[in-house]
């Protein structure tokens, strides 16, 4: 009898004991929503803006024409020059093609001779109506016109050094473009020319 009251009391604490962690259990279980969650919330970050594209195009043709050899053409030297005497005028053309966006600056990039020791002026740049000239025809006896607008000016140039200047007015987007360049200095300035390769004339261009 008494092994039977000492089992009883055993059970009923076992009882007790599991009834306890049961409440526990269900007071450390976090409670489960039955809601379903709402869409997120917030603000979209903004698409950012294409990058600036660059595109480089090489002179599609270059040549010089000189009055005291007015029958000659220089189409296929490996040198270009603006000079005041004797008078030389250099005329280039560009090609532009494939831009994919609108233009935000344009500039024409020149390369100096390395055999020369330089010139205290680079000459002045005008815009040409005529785009339609043969580099190895043209003359000084038939030059294309010159008539446009003055884009750009370089100062004093040294020997083998890369000089640019300024022709975003003048190129509006894919098209033709040609400039013309003269000097009132009689002490030319020499520029490679396509023929020589990496150094010959360039348009940069870029969009975005």
């Amino acid at each position: 009898m008494r092994d039977r009251a000492i089992w009883t009391i055993a059970l009923s604490t076992a009882a007790i004991a599991a009834i306890g962690i049961a409440v526990s259990v269900l007071y450390v279980l976090p409670r489960v929503s039955s809601q379903r969650p709402g869409p997120a919330t917030g603000t979209a970050s903004p698409t950012p803006p294409p990058s600036p594209a660059v595109v480089t195009f090489a002179a599609s043709a270059d040549t010089y024409v000189q009055a005291d050899t007015p029958t000659t053409s220089y189409g296929t030297d490996k040198q270009v020059v603006v000079d005041g005497l004797p008078q030389r005028r250099t005329f280039l053309r560009f090609t532009v093609s494939g831009l994919t966006g609108p233009v935000t600056r344009a500039v024409v990039r020149l390369h100096t001779i390395a055999s020369n020791t330089g010139s205290e002026s680079g000459g002045t740049w005008q815009a040409m109506t005529d785009t339609t000239w043969s580099e190895t025809t043209v003359t000084w006896n038939d030059q294309p016109e010159i008539g446009g607008e003055t884009v750009g000016a370089l100062g004093s140039v040294m020997r083998a050094t890369w000089y640019e200047f300024d022709v975003t007015s003048l190129i509006t987007g894919d098209g033709t473009f040609a400039i013309a360049g003269t000097s009132t200095i009689d002490d030319g300035a020499y520029f490679d020319t396509r023929e020589t390769g990496e150094t010959g004339p360039q348009l940069v261009v870029t969009t975005g």
